[in-house]
């Protein structure tokens, strides 16, 4: 069970000594967290969580400068194991007293926890604080000159104190604490992959789209692209991420729109050889997104070929002009006479409007048109108009010279 958990480990717990690492262990055999346990105190802790990043740790645990350092180096988010208040409170109380000289030796956390107990208490106490690693050794000869009559701190001052003879009492974190910032990275790992779940969810989506879709802040830069516009663009997502729009689309109306943060639809840019359709749309211009916009693009080439195909499958799938005139059932003179001049009408090669209301009949008078007519052998081709981009629309009403584009 012990391997399968570390196949999967996620969260790196780095302890800066033995005995929290014998705790910390236990909390991860009883709980069955997908948790590593390092052991590494300050350089060595940052050591470890390296090595533990090159394991797939997502998520880290330390405490004291170890949990400092690893966030400076790394820059990564650690959760920080708290000390325990009840030992230090209990320590303190018990076994000093008044007269007892006490040095308060660590990090800023730690200060913060054992002053206002020894200020509680009444305690005669200094603070030196450990910052930067090159100012330990001063710290600790300032704390030797006082002399005190004990050092309360973490692992390296507690070391320190114990190594040249003096009393020492190691700020230590209970099960508790260990307890609570295991939940905490539990809470951390479970949003991370609801976070995850929902960016490859999005991701799935984006990449079953026929179009291009780029996301672009404020700036212009480009933050996240799918599949199809990397192919679209011929050019490695890794390339395009972080890289100005304008190095790749130059139209003075998306330029316009993106500057005004407006949605503008069926635009005709220029790449390379190719001419694109493009959409820019805005996203919103609130503090979370930062006014992104979104880029729909994809070649007019390929719409025309799409529009060619599913003409070619709905005629196969008897999309054809079936109905004629014959088909026509009226009683009024009026009619009949619309069914005369619609006759008449079908036997010219011009183009033909025909106007009325939703459910009067047009589509059964085009069709009976066509086939009454010298082209009824030919195809009968039905155009959605409002499928089309404005701008591609009259060239495939109408036709176009070669090279138009």
């Amino acid at each position: 069970m012990l391997a399968d958990r570390e196949e999967n480990m996620v969260i790196a717990f780095i302890a800066p000594h033995e005995r929290i690492s014998i705790a910390a262990q236990s909390i991860v055999e009883a709980s069955g967290y997908p948790a590593k346990i390092y052991l590494g105190d300050l350089q060595q802790g940052v050591r470890a969580a390296r090595q533990a990043m090159a394991e797939g740790a997502k998520i880290f645990i330390s405490r004291g400068g170890t949990a400092r350092l690893i966030r400076q180096e790394l820059g990564v988010e650690v959760i920080e194991v708290e000390a325990s208040v009840q030992r230090t409170l209990a320590y303190v109380y018990k076994e000093t007293s008044e007269t007892t000289r006490i040095a308060v030796a660590g990090f800023e956390p730690l200060i913060n926890l054992v002053a206002p107990v020894c200020d509680v208490l009444g305690r005669t106490y200094r603070s030196f604080e450990l910052r930067e690693k090159s100012s330990f050794q001063t710290q600790m000869d300032r704390i030797g000159k006082w002399g005190p009559d004990v050092v309360i701190g973490d692992a390296i001052a507690y070391h320190w104190a114990q190594a040249r003879g003096l009393d020492a009492y190691l700020i230590e974190s209970s099960l508790e604490t260990l307890l609570d910032a295991f939940e905490r990275a539990m809470l951390v790992y479970n949003n991370l992959c609801r976070y995850i779940l929902a960016e490859e969810k999005l991701a799935t989506v984006l990449n079953c789209s026929r179009e291009g879709a780029i996301l672009i802040n404020r700036e212009g830069v480009i933050e996240e692209i799918n599949r199809q516009g990397c192919d679209i663009l011929s050019q490695p997502r890794d390339e395009l991420i972080g890289a100005l729009l304008s190095d790749y689309f130059d139209n003075a109306e998306l330029n316009r729109a993106f500057r005004k943060n407006q949605t503008a639809r069926n635009m005709l840019v220029n790449y390379r050889d190719e001419k694109l359709a493009l959409d820019h749309i805005t996203v919103s211009a609130d503090n979370v997104t930062g006014g992104a916009s979104v880029i729909l693009f994809q070649p007019v080439q390929k719409i025309q070929d799409t529009g060619n195909v599913i003409r070619r499958k709905l005629a196969d799938s008897g999309f054809y002009a079936k109905y004629t005139f014959d088909d026509i059932f009226f009683a009024s003179e009026k009619m009949r006479q619309l069914v005369a001049v619609a006759k008449q009408y079908s036997q010219t090669d011009s183009n033909i409007m025909i106007v009325g209301e939703t459910g009067t009949g047009k589509e059964l008078f085009a069709q009976s048109i066509h086939n009454a007519g010298p082209l009824a052998k030919g195809p009968f081709v039905a155009v959605n108009c409002a499928a089309l981009p404005g701008a591609l629309l009259e060239s495939e009403l109408f036709g176009y010279a070669p090279g138009a584009f």
